[in-house]
């Protein structure tokens, strides 16, 4: 078995939204297992304007000789990830794994319905796949159950995961990875066609509204170092000043002070007013305006 990964990111065939946007969860992700000395790759079919057809994806499957692959989807484009797992392992003898939001509150269903996927990761995956690979390449299967995991076959039988995996801190992670960090959708500012650089400073949320499933995967709001946010922005900045910052976060503005703070001190290291959007509460801004 090669000690390779991949991860990949379901394509959107059917979405007619124009803003790609990095993929955070599996450069995360990637990061994490670079820095435990795995070569880790990632595809992502929505980078491009023309999404990159399944044949595509197989071929550069091919190419990589890998171990184990993950997928990563949403709800819109879980068919999607499904008919790629189907298509993977009707060629290759190889451990699919799957994660995202729509595994996480669905996952006794995916396993049962679909044998394509070998390991679903419930929440916040970078704790879960550093063991995950540690178990499968030191013994070339699956021989203990890992927390926030579920498995379709775990001593011959499917194994249930009771928890969801939430990390207490965001310090310790390594900064997202930027492969082809320029290659994904642009937004003009004042005639400026500026490249949309997604990231986070912060994961979770303390509100509860009735409409979001942030809640439902961690309530707890835990935040980077504003430091370590704005040296991550300096080092895309000095591949390319044509920048324009689309904050990932939960919410952004929980902490009015902290939010400014960040702004600032990115501006001062680049020596720029970087251009940046966000979400947050109606009512922080209101609160906070």
């Amino acid at each position: 078995m090669k000690n390779n990964i991949l991860f990949i990111n379901s394509p959107n065939y059917d979405s007619d939204d124009k803003r790609r946007l990095r993929p955070l969860g599996i450069c995360s992700l990637a990061a994490t297992l670079r820095a435990k000395g795995y070569r880790c790759d990632i595809i992502d079919p929505n980078a491009d304007d023309v999404i990159m057809s399944i044949p595509k994806i197989i071929k550069k499957i091919a190419e990589g000789e890998y171990g184990l692959i993950g997928i990563s989807s949403v709800t819109p484009n879980f068919h999607h990830a499904v008919n790629l797992a189907q298509q993977i392992k009707k060629v290759f003898d190889i451990v699919v794994i799957l994660g995202g939001v729509h595994a996480t509150f669905s996952h006794e269903q995916i396993v049962n319905e679909y044998d394509c996927f070998d390991v679903i990761i419930r929440g916040e995956g970078e704790l879960a796949i550093t063991k995950l690979t540690q178990d499968l390449f030191e013994n070339h299967t699956f021989t203990y159950p890992i927390e926030g995991c579920t498995y379709r076959k775990m001593n011959g039988k499917i194994h249930v995961a009771s928890s969801i995996n939430s990390l207490d801190s965001l310090d310790k992670l390594n900064p997202p990875v930027q492969d082809n960090i320029f290659n994904y959708s642009q937004t003009i500012v004042d005639g400026r066609l500026l490249k949309n650089i997604s990231l986070i400073s912060s994961r979770g949320c303390p509100y509860d509204c009735i409409f979001c499933s942030v809640t439902s995967l961690r309530r707890k709001w835990i935040t980077r170092k504003i430091e370590d946010i704005a040296n991550e922005v300096l080092s895309i900045y000095q591949k390319s000043r044509d920048i324009f910052l689309v904050y990932s976060d939960d919410n952004f503005f929980i902490d009015k002070d902290r939010a400014i703070d960040i702004v600032e001190t990115i501006n001062t290291l680049c020596r720029e007013k970087i251009n940046f959007c966000f979400a947050t509460r109606t009512d922080l801004i209101v609160r906070h305006g």
